[in-house]
């Protein structure tokens, strides 16, 4: 992957990260009065999601990888 390609996902990544964790901060100010089982629910299920997009990103990193090794065999 070409260097600008990269910086170019890494500063979207960051950007997007960012603006969530915003938000994530805007609604515990907003919601400080809401019950504890709903706010864990939520907090796990956005755990969940994290967890599972991490999971993806390491899993093309891995076909990558594999991908790149054929093509120097042949």
């Amino acid at each position: 992957m070409d260097a600008i390609k990269l910086a170019g996902l890494i500063l979207m990544g960051f950007g997007f990260f960012a603006l969530v964790m915003y938000g994530v901060y805007n609604l515990l100010i907003e919601i400080s009065s809401i019950d504890p089982v709903i706010f864990a629910s939520i907090a796990a299920i956005i755990a969940g999601i994290l967890i599972l997009l991490a999971s993806v990103i390491a899993e093309r990193l891995k076909e990558k990888e594999k991908i790149d090794e054929e093509d120097l065999k042949t």
